[in-house]
């Protein structure tokens, strides 16, 4: 790779994370190009070498997103299985430090209110990485409890949904009591 691909790509990965962060902490409405850019450290000119449109980027975030949220999900649990495993899962993401780091989160909870007031392509892309994530709990209740498809989509709703609850109240006693009855919800769901 030459000096000036190597740039490129840097400067790529640059607004990439730039982009997963804003997302994150802003929503969709706050995170226009000119900011992202800002962020990055690069000029608003710059933006469309590297991506068609803004959509374009979004798609990519939301794919690089999940991917990181799947392997933060996986990362040391490989020892576990079946319900141990879904129940580990759950307990490391409806966690105080998982909702008081937004900017590193899950963008399933932190975008699932912006995306539906998006255009179809937005909500195809953002479905398409639900599905993706719901498929890693799907696999691991296969044969282990009734509608395992069912039982996954319930788990990561509860789960995203319980992380932006306790994101939207400004009380923090409330908020940790919104984590701590998600996860119990989900214990108690997952023993049946």
């Amino acid at each position: 790779m030459g000096i000036r691909d190597k740039q490129k790509h840097e400067s790529r990965e640059r607004i990439l994370s730039a982009a997963s962060k804003l997302l994150s902490e802003r929503g969709l409405a706050g995170a226009g190009v000119a900011t992202i850019m800002s962020e990055a450290g690069l000029t608003h000119g710059g933006f469309y070498v590297h991506f068609d449109s803004r959509r374009d980027l979004v798609g990519q975030v939301l794919g690089s997103a999940a991917e990181r949220t799947r392997g933060w999900f996986l990362r040391g649990l490989s020892s576990q299985r079946g319900l141990d495993w879904v129940r580990a899962a759950v307990e490391r993401y409806l966690t105080p430090r998982h909702r008081d780091n937004p900017a590193t989160g899950c963008l399933v909870a932190g975008l699932g209110g912006d995306v539906a007031r998006e255009d179809d392509d937005i909500r195809r892309l953002f479905e398409r990485e639900l599905e993706i994530l719901a498929d890693e709990f799907r696999a691991r209740l296969d044969g282990e409890v009734e509608d395992p498809e069912g039982r996954a989509l319930a788990v990561v709703a509860l789960c995203a949904g319980g992380i932006s609850l306790s994101r939207a109240v400004s009380d923090r006693r409330l908020s940790n009591r919104i984590l701590q009855a998600c996860q119990s919800l989900a214990e108690r769901d997952l023993a049946h």
